[in-house]
């Protein structure tokens, strides 16, 4: 205990140390608005530099974001208002359709019954249970062990 507190006294308060340290550092330049915006001026003149070849090498090797691509060329993204509705998708009628032919699920089954698109019964009835179970037993699978 008694060793604890010759330690505890044997110690320099904090700002004394701080003192000291100020004492050991013998040149100092006093701060001036020059000063600080010549620093700031070179600070600045690096970062960019940094940036710059950071951008080059990622140019180089095909890794640019989307950002940095916008950055480097604004004209790539242009954005055309109109575009929406130059390509907006046309509704497909039956008349369409039937020039284009039955698709291949259609061709499939073809003694299917086209399903109504009005019909938004979840529920199957009878006849759809019927077809449902005819074309199953059509499809066989076979397990290979």
């Amino acid at each position: 205990m008694k060793a604890l507190l010759d330690e505890e006294s044997e110690k320099i308060s904090i700002e004394e140390e701080i003192e000291n340290q100020r004492a050991k550092v013998a040149t100092t330049t006093p701060m001036t608005t020059e000063l600080f915006f010549q620093w700031r001026k070179k600070k600045t003149e690096e970062r960019d530099a940094k940036l710059a070849s950071q951008q080059a090498e990622r140019a180089k090797n095909d890794r640019m974001s989307g950002r940095e691509l916008f950055l480097s060329d604004a004209s790539l993204f242009v954005d055309d208002d109109e575009a929406y509705d130059q390509y907006q998708r046309e509704p497909e009628t039956e008349q369409k359709a039937a020039e284009e032919g039955p698709s291949s699920s259609a061709a499939a089954g073809a003694d299917a019954e086209v399903p109504d698109p009005d019909d938004d019964d979840d529920e199957l009835d009878l006849d759809e249970l019927n077809e449902l179970e005819a074309s199953l037993s059509k499809t066989s699978i076979q397990i290979k062990e």
